[in-house]
């Protein structure tokens, strides 16, 4: 209501209408009044009336005259601050008439922008500077708007030359020449536009990156809640932990799992006091084999140099500690069998080379008197060497057999 009495036209014809209610009874009583003291005839009152209302015309017409003059001033300046700021703007802006679907006008910049003069625009088909998609959307658009008085949207236009360009549109309606139009005001978009393709193709390319590893990496924020992860670490905690994890999600709230320790919060919390650094962890999987992990925690900063949260990333060498393993007990078993050579076979081929020197540096009869006990003692020998080899070959088909446990 207070937005209808503001309008110029509508407080305009109040006051009149209340400037003429009270002029009438005010100068209707002051003439009855000066009637009945004068003792004034009829024809005479009559030509008083005339004359008051005359002078209400004169009046009122030179005051609605006045109203009527500024506002038209106001109107025409405003109308020119309007044409100024069309012709002089740097951004394109044409004037559509919506029956006809054409350009009425543009200004300076969209001629130089689109390469055409004013005089080929006035009366142009949007259609010859609009590709045939954006066309149609632009007249879906403007019919499903139909009764707004402002609207925007991104439509491509072309140049002389052809090369199509992305604008974001602002339009408003508009009664030009008692034609309903709408003016739009075109910003070019296309470096902005390619910007932003190229950063989502690189995006894109990262995120494949990402997720193409078997690398589990996820981000936490200091409040220990998922930011971002690849699908390694989803697939992998769902697979030991039975979770479905989702961004905004903690992982220290989830029941039955390790993740929740405080083991695994102190070595974040390392990350968030700006310490980097790689660790490795044992865990087990659902079938209650052990696997392992090196995990390297890094803190995350803002522009500011502020710490944010902590990236971790995952890498599963389960694989590296099993062939370590191997490797470690294969040195032990070749240790084992060094030990053996240099210990116990000693003693046995001690024995044989004693016992062989004794017969050959005995004379005939001592030779015949000793020969059985000297054969029994060589036989012994023998048989103690060949428990050994037998040891030794034993442990060396034990290497031979850890070999084939080496992961591939």
């Amino acid at each position: 209501m207070k937005a209808f009495i503001k309008k110029p036209e509508v407080w305009t014809t109040l006051i009149y209408l209340i400037s003429g209610f009270v002029w009438i009874i005010l100068s209707d009583a002051l003439l009855e009044e000066l009637a009945l003291n004068n003792k004034m005839d009829i024809r005479k009152i009559q030509s008083i009336q005339v004359w008051k209302g005359t002078f209400y015309v004169v009046i009122t017409g030179i005051i609605l005259f006045y109203l009527l003059h500024q506002y038209f001033k106001r109107l025409d300046k405003a109308v020119f601050h309007a044409r100024e700021l069309f012709e002089r703007s740097p951004n394109s802006m044409m004037v559509f008439d919506m029956e006809t679907i054409s350009i009425i006008q543009a200004n300076e910049a969209a001629s130089k922008k689109y390469g055409h003069s004013l005089k080929n625009f006035a009366g142009m088909p949007i259609h010859h500077i609009m590709p045939e998609e954006d066309y149609f959307l632009l007249k879906r658009s403007l019919e499903s708007a139909k009764g707004s008085l402002k609207g925007e949207g991104e439509w491509k236009l072309k140049l002389q030359s052809g090369t199509k360009i992305t604008n974001h549109a602002f339009w408003s309606t508009i009664d030009y020449n008692r034609k309903n139009c709408r003016i739009f005001t075109f910003i070019d978009i296309t470096e902005k536009k390619e910007k932003e393709h190229k950063l989502w193709l690189q995006e894109q390319k990262q995120q494949a990156l990402i997720n193409n590893t078997k690398d589990q990496i996820w981000a936490l924020d200091k409040s220990f809640k998922l930011v971002s992860f690849n699908q390694a670490f989803l697939n992998g905690t769902k697979k030991i932990y039975g979770l479905n994890l989702k961004a905004g999600d903690s992982l220290f709230d989830q029941e039955e799992t390790v993740v929740r320790t405080q083991m695994w919060k102190g070595l974040f919390q390392r990350a968030f006091d700006g310490d980097s650094f790689s660790t490795e962890i044992e865990e087990t999987n659902p079938n209650g084999e052990k696997i392992f992990w090196e995990v390297s925690f890094n803190p995350i900063f803002t522009d500011n140099d502020d710490i944010e949260g902590a990236c971790c990333f995952v890498h599963d060498i389960t694989k590296r500690i099993e062939r370590e393993n191997v490797v470690i007990n294969q040195l032990k078993q070749l240790r084992e069998i060094a030990w053996i050579q240099s210990h116990k076979v000693r003693a046995p081929v001690a024995n044989i080379l004693g016992l062989a020197e004794m017969l050959k540096n005995a004379d005939e009869k001592e030779r015949a008197e000793q020969i059985d006990e000297m054969l029994n003692l060589i036989l012994l020998s023998a048989e103690q060497l060949d428990e050994i080899i037998q040891e030794v070959v034993k442990l060396s088909h034990k290497i031979e057999s850890d070999k084939q446990l080496l992961p591939k």
